[in-house]
């Protein structure tokens, strides 16, 4: 399904321009001044701002603190932040005790495939000491999930 956002101010890190913005399915296609709707659904939007997906680089999803869970699984998380207008997470991912750091982020990689959006999960150990993590280096310079570095785990938009 295509969609034409048609006039609205598209807000960027250069500034505020009256854009139109072309939608196909999931991702944006196109941006510029009167583009053709064709086949596209055109959306008034003028007077209306228009932001890209903004990212949440601090949550804490399904996650087991203090002899609690906290409120929000992957799922019901990741649903909240995208009616808000947040598209990518990145979630903390730290390895129980006495479990490995790759282990502990394998485990978070299942539980965040109920995520609705884009996701990271960067690895974080607390306790060992430099050179106590046996394949921590080759962990951190594996791609994961098509990114690359610790933990970088692509999902949907």
């Amino acid at each position: 399904m295509k969609t034409l956002l048609r006039g609205g101010s598209v807000v960027s890190g250069r500034g505020m321009a009256r854009l139109d913005v072309l939608l196909e399915g999931e991702r944006i296609a196109a941006v510029g001044e009167n583009l053709p709707a064709g086949d596209a659904q055109a959306v008034d939007c003028a007077g209306r701002l228009l932001f890209p997906g903004f990212i949440d680089a601090h949550t804490h999803f399904d996650l087991e603190v203090a002899g609690t869970i906290t409120a929000d699984d992957f799922a019901s998380g990741s649903r909240a932040a995208l009616r808000g207008g947040t598209t990518t997470v990145i979630d903390f991912a730290a390895p129980d005790k006495g479990e490995s750091l790759a282990s502990g982020l394998a485990r978070r990689r299942r539980e965040a495939e109920k995520s609705d959006h884009r996701q990271g999960l960067p690895g974080f150990c607390a306790g060992p000491r430099h050179g106590a993590l046996p394949g921590a280096h080759a962990l951190a310079h594996k791609p994961a999930g098509g990114g690359s570095g610790a933990g970088a785990a692509s999902g949907r938009i």
